[in-house]
């Protein structure tokens, strides 16, 4: 592989991080970031690797890096949280398409097996008459041509076909992406523990990046999108009565949806923590996951192994201290819960301070007070995590008058703040309007990558491929077109071009 030099390295890993389904806009708090999380040979094979999950037979097709040392970076890579290798053992969330995010890694073979089979077929056929120079110039020694196995259903050939030297099944049905910022490359590094780890610093460069200014929630909900990583789920002891709610809203059920639980350090605590701005006191090991999505973080050791009665012990935990659960922005496959506190978390801070409603997207609920009810005592506001619950004094009244206001524009549908209501007149009832929860990740990423104009790169994901980058920069251009993108995310069409999606992929 051909060095580049170090300053141009990590500009080029910052645009390939930038290319996932969260947007990382460039500036010198995330170049600081990069030079202390990534050596500059990790950061050159980085900027390699495909933006679709893919076998390490096509890694090394198209990286030219021979296996030996391509396993080794990739491995040292995985071990930091920095590239996810999602494999296919595990329970049955492993057939749940969530592609981290998130960066949650619970299920993403399916998502990379349906994008690799359709790109296949759509993406990668063409340089037979030499004029494809998938090799750039900074990189002489890769193939020309990226001809990666069609793969079947689960990543490996149909029944009796042969099996390729380089396919997924003899790859052991390992694939390896690159971690977007979020679920990833944040949430793995602060959950890192072990050793005499930079914890410190890397708080500091993670805190600058993300709220130094607005440039990043900005460039992921500047411009309204719909679509997050992440949901609220509400508190079932909150509902209104006679409420119904369906099963992937409720953490119990997805709790016995799975049989394998992990629990580990969460990274915004842990972040808060080393930043000095901790105002709670709970254990910081709160960061909870199920699936495949447990198993990465216990083989990489970002978590321990628990059993499922710990599970529920967590969440009744959660429940007596007023946190806001959120999980996978998925009806199927969730694969983590986040037991989140106003005071650290990430999310919710965004919220508050740039108000940015879309970053934790509501449940299907929304708390609504009965004034009658209401003694005015303002526990409610002062357990909403994101200020969305005041007691304004009526005007020319006095505050005994005072009455629970919801913002009913940034309320989350948690029902962290009906919980410490002591008269009941808090309760969480459905929306008007309904929100929108992909089905699983397959669809979230679509729907993510659509309204961050980072569709194409999973369609054409091969980055050292000019006639691809070509076709990025088409097919990009006619996504990103007001008109088209509000067309595909409307309610007349959305379906229909996910189906359509579906079908391509096969």
């Amino acid at each position: 592989m051909g060095h580049i030099a170090a300053g141009d390295i990590y500009r080029r890993l910052g645009h390939a991080i930038d290319n996932t389904p969260v947007r990382t806009p460039w500036n010198d708090a995330f170049h600081a970031m990069l030079r202390e999380l990534y050596t500059p040979e990790e950061a050159e094979l980085v900027v390699r690797m495909p933006y679709r999950p893919s076998s390490i037979g096509r890694l090394e097709r198209v990286t030219g890096m021979n296996r030996a040392r391509l396993q080794g970076l990739l491995d040292r890579l995985c071990d930091k949280g920095l590239v996810l290798d999602i494999r296919e053992d595990g329970d049955h969330a492993a057939n749940a398409t969530n592609v981290t995010g998130a960066t949650n890694v619970a299920g993403a073979t399916e998502t990379a097996e349906r994008w690799a089979a359709s790109a296949h077929g759509h993406a990668e056929q063409r340089g037979h008459d030499g004029h494809d120079a998938h090799a750039d110039r900074a990189h002489p020694h890769a193939h020309a041509h990226d001809h990666s196995p069609s793969p079947h259903a689960h990543g490996r050939s149909a029944p009796g076909a042969p099996t390729s030297p380089h396919s997924p099944h003899h790859d052991d049905g390992c694939l390896y992406m690159i971690s977007p910022i979020v679920i990833g490359i944040f949430e793995f590094t602060m959950m890192r523990t072990g050793g005499a780890l930079p914890s410190k610093r890397w708080a500091e460069l993670f805190h600058d990046y993300m709220f130094g200014d607005r440039a990043f929630l900005d460039a992921n909900f500047g411009d309204g999108q719909r679509v997050s990583v992440m949901r609220a789920l509400p508190h079932q002891q909150t509902l209104g009565d006679h409420v119904e709610i369906l099963d992937y809203e409720r953490a119990t059920a997805l709790v016995e949806q799975n049989r394998t639980f992990a629990v580990g350090l969460c990274s915004c605590r842990h972040e808060k923590h080393h930043l000095g701005t901790r105002q709670c006191d709970v254990d910081m090991e709160t960061c909870t996951s199920m699936g495949t999505g447990a198993e990465y973080l216990i083989r990489h050791g970002f978590a321990r192994r628990i059993d499922k009665a710990a599970m529920h012990d967590i969440l009744a935990r959660s429940r007596d201290l007023g946190f806001t659960l959120s999980a996978d922005n998925v009806q199927q496959g969730v694969g983590f819960i986040c037991h989140c506190c106003g005071c650290c978390c990430n999310l919710m801070q965004g919220i508050r301070q740039w108000g940015h409603a879309g970053i934790l997207v509501t449940s299907s609920f929304i708390a609504r007070c009965d004034a009658s009810l209401c003694n005015g005592c303002g526990l409610c506001e002062r357990a909403c995590p994101i200020d969305a619950v005041s007691l304004p004094v009526p005007p020319g009244g006095r505050k005994r008058d005072r009455r629970c206001t919801v913002d009913e524009a940034y309320c989350l549908g948690c029902g962290a703040c009906a919980l410490k209501c002591p008269t009941g007149a808090l309760r969480l009832h459905p929306r008007e309007r309904k929100v929108l929860h992909p089905a699983d990740s397959f669809e979230r990423v679509i729907l993510q990558s659509l309204e961050r104009g980072t569709l194409q790169n999973l369609v054409f994901d091969n980055p050292n491929s000019r006639t691809q980058e070509f076709m990025r920069g088409l097919v990009g251009g006619f996504l990103r077109l007001g008109p088209i993108k509000r067309a595909l995310m409307g309610e007349a069409l959305r379906s229909r071009f996910l189906d359509a999606v579906r079908r391509m992929a096969g």
